[in-house]
C-alpha cells in the first residue's frame, strides 16, 4: 500500500508519462529530457502554494523520472504558439509558465490548425534533431542530466529511469543501438555484455551523482527503471498500453497506477 497520507502530500512528481500519479503529478506526455530540465527551473520559480499544502518547495520530495534518449521537446516561438484568437494551435503543446513547448508527437494531418509558419519552424526543427547521431542524443542527454541535477542542489530529489538508457548498446553495421529496440518477449533482457553509457562517455558520465537514482537491478541489468520493475513483480496486465501478441515489446507501454505505487514504495520510499 502507498504510505501515509502525509508522506504524499509532500511529493511533487515531474517527467513524462511514466511520472508517478501520486502527489502533485506534473508530468506531461511525450516529453524530453530538454522539457523536463525547463520544468524543474519553472516549479523552482513557483511562487504559489501548488496545492500542497502550502509547503515550501525545498521541503518537497521531488520525484522525476528521466526519459528516453532522444525525444524532441521544442520552446515555440511565441508568434507560431497561439492563434489570432489567443488560443493554443495544437492539443498537445504544453503551456510552461508563459512559454509553450510542442513535442515529437506532433501530426499534422490531423491537426488542422497549424499554421504554414509554424509546419516551417516544426519541419526545420525536426530535421535537425533527426540529423544528430545517437551518440551526440546521447551526450546531450547526459550533459541535461547534470544541468536537472545541478538546478537542485540544496532539494530534496531522487530520479529513476523509465527503463534502462544506461546500458545495453551494441554496435550493428557502425549505428549504436539498443538492445530493447528488439525485445520481444516479457522478461527482462540480460544486458552483461553490452556498452554501458560509462564506458561510451566516463568525463560526462562522472559527472552524474548516482546517489540521486533508484534503480531497479537484477542480474544482468542493472540500471532497471519501473519497465524493468514491472515485469518482474506484476503481468502483463499491468501494462495499461500492452496487448499480449508475439513480438510486441512490454518496454514504453506505461505501467498502471498499482505498479507504480508499488515501485514509489518499494524502490525509493523505503531506500530514503
Amino acid at each position: 500500500m502507498v504510505t501515509n497520507q502525509k508522506m504524499m502530500s509532500k511529493i511533487l512528481s515531474l517527467g513524462c508519462s511514466y511520472s508517478l500519479k501520486v502527489g502533485k503529478n506534473v508530468g506531461t506526455p511525450a516529453a524530453s529530457i530538454d522539457y523536463l530540465l525547463e520544468q524543474v527551473k519553472y516549479y523552482k520559480s513557483y511562487n504559489i502554494n501548488l496545492d500542497i499544502a502550502r509547503i515550501p518547495l525545498k521541503d518537497l520530495l521531488w520525484i522525476m523520472d528521466i526519459t528516453q534518449v532522444g525525444r524532441l521537446s521544442k520552446k515555440i516561438p511565441i508568434e507560431f504558439a497561439i492563434d489570432n484568437q489567443t488560443r493554443m494551435i495544437h492539443h498537445s503543446q504544453e503551456k510552461l509558465g508563459t512559454d509553450y513547448f510542442s513535442f515529437f508527437t506532433e501530426n499534422f494531418d490531423e491537426e488542422k490548425s497549424f499554421t504554414k509558419e509554424y509546419i516551417k519552424w516544426w519541419n526545420k526543427e525536426n530535421k535537425l534533431h533527426y540529423l544528430k547521431s545517437i551518440e551526440d542524443h546521447i551526450k546531450d542527454y547526459l550533459i541535461t542530466i547534470k544541468k536537472i541535477q545541478d538546478e537542485l542542489i540544496g532539494y530534496d530529489y531522487k530520479m529513476y529511469l523509465m527503463n534502462n538508457t544506461f546500458e545495453g548498446y551494441f554496435y550493428k553495421d557502425n549505428i549504436l543501438q539498443h538492445k530493447y529496440s528488439n525485445h520481444n518477449e516479457y522478461k527482462i533482457p540480460d544486458l552483461k555484455n553490452t556498452i554501458k553509457l560509462k564506458d561510451l562517455y566516463p568525463k560526462l558520465w562522472k559527472d552524474i551523482d548516482l546517489s540521486k537514482f533508484r534503480f531497479y537491478s537484477v542480474d544482468g541489468n542493472q540500471y532497471g527503471g519501473l519497465d524493468e520493475y514491472t515485469i518482474d513483480n506484476f503481468g502483463k496486465d499491468q501494462f495499461m498500453d500492452y496487448e499480449w501478441k508475439d513480438k510486441v515489446s512490454p518496454f514504453g507501454m506505461h505501467p498502471k497506477n498499482e505498479a507504480q505505487r508499488s515501485f514509489l514504495n518499494e524502490i525509493i520510499l523505503n531506500k530514503l
